[in-house]
């Protein structure tokens, strides 16, 4: 069955083709990465062409969120404690992903490995080369929708989360 969702991945392959001057290939995550626009155009084309259940509802979502680009769409938290927080981590960090999963238990955290409802904090790394919109994997274009359905999730950096846990490595 046809839904707008549908209409939203065929406006986000034009979006994409438009940008690019030409339709002569399939959009995927890894086309769009390679697209030579903002990554705020990499996020509104990825969340289109993404999963059907993650994509806008419909043309007036969509445009409400081309409307809201801002130069800086992700921003820091403030976030005191993770006690009993919920917490999912993305990028590259410097130390193992293991270790800071071990790291936040002893803080009490709770660890997540994907951002949904639940989720209170998004601990970010380094740049990924696996992104899907230049500076924002999966991960941080789901931290996007959720904030649209009205869920605010904090997203600070490994630097500050290595901080809070009290390791030394808060300084690299």
């Amino acid at each position: 069955m046809w839904r707008p969702a549908d209409d939203i991945y065929q406006v986000g392959c034009l979006y994409a083709a438009l940008l690019q001057g030409s339709a002569d290939s399939a959009v995927t995550a890894r086309h769009v990465k390679t697209l030579k626009c903002s990554p705020d155009a990499k996020s509104i084309i990825q969340r289109s062409i993404g999963d059907r259940r993650k994509r806008f509802a419909d043309s007036r979502e969509m445009l409400a969120g081309l409307e809201r680009i801002q130069p800086r769409t992700t921003v820091a938290g403030r976030v005191s404690t993770l006690q009993g927080k919920r917490v999912v981590f993305t990028g590259v960090f410097t130390v193992l992903r293991a270790e800071a999963k071990r790291l936040l238990k002893r803080a009490g955290g709770i660890v997540e490995n994907g951002v949904g409802r639940t989720t209170d904090v998004v601990v970010v790394g380094e740049q990924s080369p696996h992104w899907k919109a230049e500076k924002k994997g999966q991960k941080l274009l789901d931290v996007d929708h959720e904030r649209e359905q009205g869920h605010l999730i904090a997203v600070i950096k490994e630097r500050k989360f290595l901080a809070m846990v009290g390791t030394k490595k808060s300084r690299s």
